[in-house]
């Protein structure tokens, strides 16, 4: 891990692993900083050999090192991912899908803006030759640790979860999808402790990346359904995220799809994810192509 100022950026963010699984990671530049990236999680139903909701984990994660590393106040920080939007280069389209799922990938992020309440990045994931595959723009709320402590003081355990097995390799568990008039749902939960590992320390709460994942799944779904094709193969074109608060261990979420518009090739859902108070989580708009 990088040092900053003579302390290592991990003691400066609020991820640590399984969540955080960055390799060789390195300054790039005054504004820039870049990895290698090797993809983990296989239970997922889009046609590209990696989750995008992988690829934005991936991305924000590195994208929070650099703020954190521009951060001139060197202690730590949560620097929580609440508006981002992920884009497939589409051009490279044959090149992406005829990838290994084991390919080690380069992230890169440069910096767009920094202050001490909110920052921004901009970020991008390409082969080894560095052929662009995946671009995306994530901006962080920016807030201490002692901050955060004193405003999430309920969600404390004192008690670290244990896992057997890497949380974000495994498929999340959800109840069976429902067809509505108006698209279709699922809940998942309770969260499990377990399934947060590492997303954060003693305040479990579910990443955004991965209940975006169980969106973009119920979406993938949805078109299916649509379709009239179980075996449609679709790849996800963008995402548009917007994070309205954490959902922490013990709560259940219900997650909806609704379809906005169509083409012949490509379908746009508005996904949303509420908690068992009723209180919105977050958003998605994801567009999807039908690529055979």
């Amino acid at each position: 891990m990088l040092l900053t100022h003579e302390r290592p950026l991990a003691d400066l963010i609020c991820t640590s692993p399984p969540y955080y699984a960055l390799q060789a990671l390195e300054t790039t530049g005054g504004t820039s900083m870049q990895c290698r990236i090797r993809f983990e999680n296989g239970y997922f139903t889009d046609a590209s050999p990696f989750d995008p909701a992988e690829v934005g984990r991936h991305l924000a994660i590195l994208g929070s090192c650099l703020v954190a590393q521009h951060n001139p106040v060197r202690t730590k920080h949560y620097y929580l991912a609440f508006d981002a939007l992920l884009e497939r280069v589409t051009e490279n389209d044959s090149l992406l899908f005829g990838l290994p799922a084991d390919t080690l990938c380069i992230g890169q992020a440069e910096l767009d803006l920094v202050g001490p309440k909110s920052s921004r990045i901009r970020a991008r994931l390409s082969t080894p030759q560095g052929q662009l595959l995946y671009t995306l723009t994530v901006a962080y709320k920016v807030l201490r640790a002692d901050l955060f402590e004193k405003i999430f003081r309920n969600q404390y355990q004192e008690v670290a979860p244990t896992y057997l097995a890497n949380p974000y390799a495994q498929p999340l568990t959800r109840q069976q999808y429902q067809i509505t008039p108006d698209g279709v749902t699922a809940r998942m939960g309770p969260i499990r402790p377990e399934q947060c590992v590492g997303h954060f320390y003693q305040y479990p709460a579910l990443p955004v990346a991965i209940l975006s994942g169980a969106l973009a799944d119920l979406a993938g779904f949805h078109l299916k359904h649509l379709c009239g094709n179980r075996e449609i193969r679709y790849a996800n074109r963008s995402t548009d995220v917007k994070a309205s608060r954490l959902a922490f261990a013990g709560e259940e979420i219900v997650l909806s799809s609704i379809l906005l518009r169509h083409t012949d090739q490509t379908y746009v859902f508005k996904m949303s994810a509420i908690n068992g108070d009723g209180l919105p989580v977050g958003y998605l708009e994801s567009s999807l192509d039908i690529v055979g």
